[in-house]
């Protein structure tokens, strides 16, 4: 096994184990099976961009557009074009149901019911966090192997 992928294994199973942090927040594991979605979905797109030499901000890009089209799949997928692709309908509806989750934290104390205004930024966070250690631990040290 290459060792770039090796290292996105490690880095996404660390991003998952991380957020195991998280579970005194909510009262089911819903949260946590939709997170580790986020987190496979930032190691898949940080392997795709390692397929070819890309700058890095275009990885980041991607891994971030991974992200909104997770997120998007898992959330508003009723409002997309073939249940998939993002609209502007569905994406907007993905932005108020954020709002909605920051409203809805200042409601509930620890620990809070599965709504999808809470499980949103929850997730959110946590995906993007798997694609910044993807970015950081993989891209940046697998442009140091190849480097020198």
């Amino acid at each position: 096994m290459p060792p770039d992928r090796k290292i996105t294994i490690i880095a996404a199973v660390a991003c998952v184990l991380a957020s195991v942090a998280l579970s005194p927040l909510f009262i089911s594991a819903l949260w946590f099976a939709i997170a580790a979605g986020a987190v496979i979905t930032a190691a898949g797109a940080g392997a795709l961009t390692r397929l070819r030499p890309l700058p890095v901000p275009a990885c980041l890009a991607a891994g971030l557009a991974g992200q909104v089209l997770y997120l998007n799949l898992i959330f508003e997928t009723r409002h997309s074009l073939l249940f998939v692709i993002p609209t502007p309908g569905s994406l907007t509806r993905l932005w108020d149901l954020a709002v909605t989750g920051m409203h809805e934290a200042n409601m509930y104390t620890a620990p809070a019911p599965d709504l999808p205004g809470l499980l949103l930024p929850a997730v959110g966070g946590v995906g993007i966090t798997a694609v910044l250690a993807d970015l950081i631990a993989v891209r940046h040290r697998y442009r140091r192997i190849a480097q020198g």
